[in-house]
C-alpha cells in the first residue's frame, strides 16, 4: 500500500486537530472552594483537648500546626515561622488548659 505525502499531511493535521480539541476539554476550574487545612502535606497527628472535646490540634508534615476550637468548622494555622512541627510531632496537654507542650519524636 502506497501513501502519498498529501494524504499523510492531511492525516497529521486531522490528528493534531483532534488532540487539540481533546486537550481543550480539560480546562482549569473557573472557581475554587477551600476544603480546609492541608494543601500538599499530610495531617499526621491529632491531639484532642481533655478540657474541651471541640478543641484539637493537628500537626502537618509541612511544618504547620492547625488549631480548631469548634470541632473543625474553622481552623487557624500557627505558621512555621512561630513554631515548627514535624511529621512525628505531638501536642501534649498539661493539667493547666493554657499550657501545652510540643513533643518532637524523630525516629518513632
Amino acid at each position: 500500500m502506497k501513501f502519498s505525502t498529501k494524504t499523510i499531511r492531511k492525516d497529521m493535521v486531522l490528528l493534531m486537530f483532534s488532540i487539540f480539541l481533546t486537550l481543550s476539554t480539560y480546562t482549569q476550574p473557573t472557581s475554587w472552594t477551600s476544603r480546609g487545612p492541608g494543601g500538599g502535606g499530610a495531617i499526621v497527628n491529632a491531639s484532642i483537648s481533655p478540657f474541651n472535646g471541640n478543641e484539637f490540634f493537628l500537626t502537618c508534615d509541612m511544618s504547620d500546626l492547625f488549631h480548631t476550637s469548634d470541632f473543625g468548622q474553622t481552623y487557624s494555622m500557627i505558621p512555621f515561622t512561630q513554631l515548627q512541627v514535624q511529621n512525628k510531632s505531638e501536642v501534649q496537654f498539661s493539667d493547666d488548659p493554657l499550657k501545652l507542650f510540643i513533643l518532637n519524636r524523630p525516629g518513632v
